[in-house]
């Protein structure tokens, strides 16, 4: 039933990847982790899971890898903020279902 993760910038200094279990939170709102020291890839469970999520911050980090294409299915999102990270290749088109993005 959690609803709202962030430990976002100092003094926090996470390091290691995001847990692909942060999917099995459904009814998660905001998951608020920039400004520390995370590496590998964003979960695909993050996008197929978390059907209520309205922000995702993610910059500032260490993230590689690529945006999914399922990034479209996150339907309530109205913030999402990545920058400041080694993500490789092309925004999604299916960003474009985001209806709520600001």
């Amino acid at each position: 039933m959690l609803e709202v993760f962030t430990m976002d910038g100092s003094p926090n200094h996470i390091e290691g990847t995001i847990p692909s279990t942060f999917g099995n939170l459904t009814y998660l709102t905001v998951l608020d982790l920039d400004e520390n020291g995370l590496t590998g890839t964003i979960p695909e469970e993050l996008y197929s899971s978390t059907s209520f999520l309205q922000e995702l911050d993610l910059n500032s980090n260490f993230l590689t890898g690529t945006i999914s294409e399922n990034v479209g299915d996150l339907g309530s999102l109205t913030f999402f903020q990545l920058y400041n990270n080694t993500l490789t290749g092309e925004i999604p088109e299916s960003i474009e279902n985001l209806e709520n993005l600001g």
